[in-house]
């Protein structure tokens, strides 16, 4: 055995009070009564094997014992045959199961701080969503907006960046493309926590330059010859690329199926008089060479 073997605390193998109970049918206050008096008879000292547990139930801590083989063996002679078999049987199954490394009170402790930790980030992090969500709908009265005064703490900074992520992924959900989700999520986690991410990061133009390429119909209509944008919508919906659907109390075009590989939905940054947000549909200029291939001549006439 080497030293850094030697060095680890196993868990010993115990039985408890609760699960004998469980096994032999017997109410486990009787149980408890029992080993309190086997203890007594032998001279063990009654707190050595008692502790206490959480009922899931009803929230309050009760005592239970837990015993090693020798002294549950001691417990069940008086019991009737089936029921020490019951016993014996589960013993043989506890033994069969290799024993597990205890762990010191040292890290007890750091894992129940990283637990701590983690519930407050996952609050932190719902808490956010659930205020964007407010802004989004125009409640932000609703929210307290905070604004960090002085340099940005490592702290804040890991919380936006969390905040982020989730609502990059809500409006990835919603229909917007990479670089529109990541715009307006920045912009959420601005007004919720106050820090600017693509601001610190230096994002900002090289986004607004990806953004560049969506186009509007106006501009495909230039691009074809110089056609209006009523006359590209037209197009667009008799090829089946866009349709229109009411959004709030307007019609709007919305991509189809077949339009949405071509299609960009921009948040515009406005919202409707119900506090959603209103997107623009622009196009990728991938829909231009389809546009002037398939309908040329249908534009002429739409």
């Amino acid at each position: 055995m080497t030293t850094a073997t030697a060095a680890i605390t196993m868990i010993p193998i115990s039985m408890s009070s609760r699960e004998i109970a469980e096994l032999t049918g017997k109410d486990h206050r009787n149980v408890t009564r029992d080993i309190e008096k086997m203890l007594t008879d032998i001279g063990e000292g009654v707190l050595k094997f008692e502790q206490t547990y959480t009922n899931s139930q009803n929230g309050q801590s009760y005592r239970e014992f837990l015993l090693p083989k020798d002294l549950t063996i001691t417990l069940v002679a008086g019991y009737r045959s089936d029921l020490r078999l019951k016993i014996v049987r589960r013993w043989i199954e506890l033994e069969a199961v290799p024993p597990q490394p205890s762990l010191s009170d040292r890290q007890r402790k750091a894992i129940s701080i990283l637990r701590v930790a983690e519930d407050e980030a996952a609050a932190f992090i719902r808490k956010r969503v659930n205020d964007a969500v407010l802004v989004m709908q125009g409640h932000e009265d609703l929210v307290a907006v905070p604004t960090p005064s002085g340099k940005v703490t490592p702290k804040q900074m890991r919380e936006a960046v969390g905040l982020f992520r989730s609502l990059q992924y809500v409006n990835k959900l919603s229909g917007m493309d990479k670089n529109n989700a990541l715009l307006s999520a920045n912009r959420q986690v601005k007004e919720t926590t106050g820090i600017d991410l693509l601001k610190n990061s230096g994002a900002t133009h090289l986004l607004a330059n990806e953004t560049d390429h969506a186009l509007t119909p106006t501009a495909i209509g230039k691009r074809l010859g110089d056609y209006g944008a009523q006359r590209i919508n037209g197009a667009l919906a008799h090829l089946g690329y866009q349709e229109k659907k009411s959004v709030g109390k307007t019609d709007a075009w919305v991509p189809t199926a077949k339009g949405e590989p071509h299609s960009v939905m921009e948040d515009t940054g406005k919202k409707h008089g119900n506090g959603t947000p209103i997107r623009q549909l622009k196009w990728k200029a991938s829909i231009v060479p389809i546009l002037e291939k398939e309908m040329k001549q249908d534009l002429e006439t739409v």
